[in-house]
Parts: structure tokens; C-alpha cells; sequence
């Protein structure tokens, strides 16, 4: 990484330390130890957030404005002297924003050269901040003007994946950007758009991080109304600064009293063209009644026997073709249908059990329905899923309503009190792909989980995975801890489900006991295979 030299050995080029940088979030510098000389990157203000840049034209101005944490970089380059690394540093500190502000944390790496006699005489390196930094560490996010902000978000896209960022459109405006400086981290980026519109770059953000993001910047001037935000995330195969931002923009126009943030993940695998058709589909499905569910055993670990069934989502396209989850999900959460689907699929399920209980006389029978992120957070929600009820309230004891630890935990309280409503419905509440997230037992407990599914990831190689087996034990253990009954997903044989039901795992799903079964509309579940009562299973496992 040398730089042309000058007369004392550098030139203060920026197109030439540019070119040293491939992604957003690095700045090349050069520091002449001698003369205590520091030059930066073009981007030196972009990425830090922090100018004039010629407060830290040496090195003693910039170790003025650091808090050390693995010590100074000059320590560091003598103690890779002294250990023979072939010149390479590394070390981590704290940088002051300003005066008054917080600091953030940088990582610094370089590699020292030697002078005639043999010592350190000048070093190269890169600095970035930190991955590690909080999420609330602010103040210091840079503005800039719309295309400096669109050149960056441009540099962040062609960065190849090595981090992931979030691009964030808020219904706010000029008069808020003080206060949400306050909470934004070093190093982030504001701008203006020509609508009025806010458009922020938060850096090492993913779709969690974002939405999080998202909710201290709304309780930051909630004095000034609602706030609605369309995000997009980006990284690994992101297509471009400006498909970024009309999926951004797209996200934005989403939004709705009841959801105010709408966040889409970027995909190089899913063309403009591709996600317009799936919504169609769709659209044409729900409004034709070709939309209907498949159901797939639940059995009791011990017995085998089925003890409820999981209704998913079908769709019979207009090609006659059948499509489940996979391939329509991704599209309905982008472009806001999955609500609609989700109460199609709780319509179907409710219809189901009202007609297996008039045709055989069975009210044992329970399915289990998916909520998608969108129907959680929406406060209607419960309303439309009482309103479901209305006239056969007792079907609310045969639904189990299965949410995601990841949804569920971006708004904790508003998510305890949608599923407090609809537990007092009747309903039987299930946390889905549990281990997936970050759910501490205080979250899982202030939840009141009555099933806990343990994510299919860490059940698929049990029998040959120590470490699957000590997780699953412990996620487990936890769920009991709470009083709540335990599923394993993806059980695909019989050693797999006989090591689960010794641990004393409730129940057991997968393809060892039956893939979905497709019932088409005026189909009625046949009444042999429903031998087990949950409802008594579960209100018994809570004594």
C-alpha cells in the first residue's frame, strides 16, 4: 500500500489514497514518524464524521482526540517491532467526536516501514470504525448534500459485502436533523432529499439493527408526530446505490398508522421484473380463492401420534402450478400482502376446524397458524382475528398462533400486549425457530409462551452434533423453566426423534412423521387422525 513519494517522502494525493479504498467505512492514512506528518483519505470527513481534517494533520492531534483502549498506535508499532511481525499492527481506541461528545470506537491496522537505520520511519494503514461500535453511541452523523450522499451510498454498494449496511427513508424533515444527530452513531450519514425526506446510511446495521435504529429515532421527536420509515438493507450482491433507494422509496410508500416501518433486504437473486409478477399472483390468488393451506403432523414425542398440525400457505397459480412459502413469502413481506395473507390463512384454518367439528363431532382438533411480522405489529391485528371468532369463540381454544423470537423482540412491549389480547381470546401463543435469535429468558418469560419451537437448524444433525445436542438440551431447559411445551422441527428420522423424546422434548415435526398434506377448499379433515387434546396436554403441563 506505498503512496507516491515527495521530497520528505509524501504526497498529500487524495486520488491516490481513493483509489487505496474498495468499500465505505475505511480510511487510508500515511504518518511520517519523524516528522509526526499525518495524512488522510479523501473520505476522512464521510466516514468519521469529523472536520476540519486539518485538526489532525499530525499524529500527536489525532492521539489528542483518542481514548486508548489496546494503547496508542505508536506503542503498537513498537511492540510489533519488537515481536517480529514483519511490520503489521493492529489495535483498537475510543475517538472524542467533538467537545462534549460521546466518542466511538475505531479499529486501527497498518504496517510500519523502516528507515536507513533500521528503525520505524513511516507507516501506512487503514482505519474503520468499529463493528463493535453500540447502536446508541452517537452523536455525530455527517450530512451532506444528496449527491455526496448518493456517491456514498454508492461506495457502500460496490463495498462486495464485507459489511452490511442499512439505508433508512424517514417522513421527518430538515428541522429534526439536531435531534437525531443526538442518536445516531459517529460516522453515519444524513441528507435532505428533494421531497423533504430524510435519507440516512447507517452503517454495520442489519434488518434488526435497523428497526431498533428506527425506534430511537422515533421516541427522539415523537413531540413532532408520527414517524414512518421505508428502509432497505444492503451488503452481500446489493445491485446498486439507486435500486437501493427505490426499494427504499417503495418500502417508505408502504407504510401505514399501523405499520409505520417498512424494511426490505436487498437481493441481486430477485429482479424488479420477478417481485412485481409474484405480487400479482398474489393479488390474483386472494382475490380468485386459489389461496389454501397444507397441513403437516405435530405428533406427541412419546406416542407418535399427531397432536396438532401446522397450517401453511398454499397458492395455486394461474398456471395451475402449486407454490408454498419459499417462493411468494418474500414478495407479500416487501410489498405488504402478507397481512392479507395471513388473515386468508387464519379464515381457511378457523373454517377448517368449524367444519371438522360439525362433520365428526370433534373439537379436539388444533392447528397452528403463522403470523408474519406485519399482522404482529399492526394493533388491528387481534380485532380482526376476534372479529375471525365471532359466533364459534370456542375454536379459539383448537388456534395456536406461531410468531418469530426475531419479530416478536424488535418491540417487545407492543408484542406482549398484541399476544396478551389474543391469549385472552382463547388462543395458544407459539414462538417459532426458537435459537435463531438473540431471546433472553426474560424476554421468552415477559412473552408468555405457551409452546416454544426449537429452530430446525440445530435439530437437522442432532445424532452427529455434540454441540446441536447441548443446545437443543439447553433451549429446551429454558422453554421448561417457563412452563411452556417444547416442539423440535425438522426431525427426518427415527434416532433423531428417539434421543429428542429421552430428553423429554413435548412434541416432534418433521418429514420422519409426515410432510404437509395440501387440502383444497371444501376439503374437511378426517376425523382418525385427530387423536390428541392439546388443550388438555397444555393447560395440564401448566399445573
Amino acid at each position: 500500500m506505498d503512496f507516491p513519494l515527495a521530497n520528505d517522502g509524501f504526497q498529500r494525493d487524495r486520488s491516490d489514497t481513493r483509489r487505496i479504498l474498495t468499500s465505505l467505512g475505511e480510511i487510508a492514512y500515511e504518518w511520517s514518524l519523524a516528522g509526526d506528518d499525518l495524512i488522510w483519505g479523501a473520505n476522512f470527513a464521510d466516514v468519521l464524521g469529523l472536520e476540519p481534517e486539518s485538526r489532525f494533520a499530525t499524529g500527536a492531534q489525532w492521539e489528542s482526540a483518542c481514548l486508548p483502549i489496546e494503547g496508542s498506535r505508536a506503542s503498537a508499532i513498537a511492540q510489533a517491532q519488537e515481536s517480529n511481525s514483519h511490520g503489521a499492527y493492529s489495535l483498537r481506541y475510543r475517538v472524542r467526536a467533538g467537545d462534549g461528545a460521546q466518542s466511538f470506537i475505531v479499529d486501527d491496522s497498518g504496517r510500519w516501514f523502516a528507515g536507513a537505520d533500521g528503525r520505524p520511519a513511516r507507516a501506512h494503514g487503514l482505519v474503520r470504525v468499529s463493528a463493535a461500535q453500540s447502536q446508541s453511541s452517537g452523536p455525530g452523523a455527517r450530512v451532506l448534500d444528496q449527491a455526496r450522499f448518493m456517491e456514498t451510498l454508492a461506495r457502500a454498494c460496490a463495498a462486495g459485502g464485507r459489511e452490511n449496511f442499512a439505508l433508512l427513508l424517514l417522513s421527518a424533515s430538515e428541522k429534526h436533523i439536531a435531534d437525531l444527530q443526538k442518536v445516531m452513531r459517529a460516522g453515519d450519514v444524513i441528507a435532505v432529499r428533494d421531497d423533504g425526506a430524510l435519507a440516512l446510511l447507517l452503517r454495520h446495521c442489519d434488518a434488526q439493527q435497523g428497526a431498533q435504529a428506527f425506534q430511537r429515532f422515533a421516541k427522539a421527536f415523537a413531540a413532532a408526530g408520527m414517524l414512518s420509515g421505508g428502509g432497505a438493507i444492503g451488503g452481500h450482491d446489493c445491485a446498486g446505490a439507486r435500486t437501493l433507494m427505490r426499494r427504499a422509496e417503495q418500502a417508505l410508500a408502504t407504510c401505514s398508522p399501523s405499520t409505520p416501518l417498512v424494511v426490505r433486504a436487498e437481493s441481486a437473486t430477485c429482479s424488479d421484473d420477478k417481485h412485481r409478477a409474484v405480487c400479482e399472483e398474489i393479488v390474483a390468488a386472494l382475490d380468485e380463492d386459489r389461496v389454501f393451506i397444507a397441513l403437516q403432523p405435530i405428533v406427541d414425542a412419546q406416542t407418535g401420534a399427531p397432536a396438532l398440525y401446522e397450517a401453511l400457505v398454499r397458492i395455486r397459480t394461474s398456471a395451475g402450478t402449486i407454490t408454498g412459502p419459499g417462493d411468494i413469502l418474500g414478495a407479500a413481506e416487501e410489498s405488504g400482502l402478507v397481512a392479507d395473507l395471513d388473515q386468508r390463512v387464519l379464515e381457511l384454518a378457523l373454517a377448517y376446524l368449524s367444519a371438522n367439528s360439525a362433520s365428526h363431532n370433534d373439537a379436539r382438533t388444533t392447528l397452528s397458524v403463522n403470523v408474519s411480522g406485519a399482522s404482529l405489529r399492526d394493533p388491528a391485528w387481534p380485532d380482526r382475528v376476534e372479529a375471525a371468532l365471532m359466533g364459534r369463540e370456542t375454536l379459539a381454544r383448537q388456534l395456536v398462533l406461531e410468531i418469530t423470537e426475531t419479530v416478536a423482540i424488535i418491540d417487545l412491549g407492543a408484542s406482549a400486549r398484541a399476544l396478551n389480547r389474543l391469549r385472552a381470546l382463547g388462543c395458544r401463543i407459539a414462538m417459532d425457530d426458537f435459537g435463531a435469535g438473540h431471546t433472553s429468558f426474560r424476554n421468552l418469560r415477559a412473552l408468555e409462551i405457551d409452546i416454544v419451537k426449537i429452530d430446525g437448524a440445530f435439530v437437522r444433525n442432532l445424532v452427529d452434533s455434540e454441540e446441536d445436542q447441548f443446545f437443543v438440551r439447553t433451549l429446551h431447559e429454558l422453554a421448561k423453566r417457563i412452563g411452556a411445551r417444547t416442539v423440535a422441527e425438522w426431525v427426518e428420522n427415527a434416532p433423531c426423534a428417539a434421543l429428542l423424546a429421552q430428553w423429554g422434548v413435548d412434541y416432534l415435526q418433521g418429514a420422519h412423521y409426515g410432510m404437509p398434506v395440501d387440502i383444497m377448499p371444501k376439503d374437511v379433515l378426517p376425523v382418525d387422525i385427530m387423536q390428541v387434546d392439546l388443550r388438555h396436554d397444555l393447560e395440564v403441563g401448566r399445573q
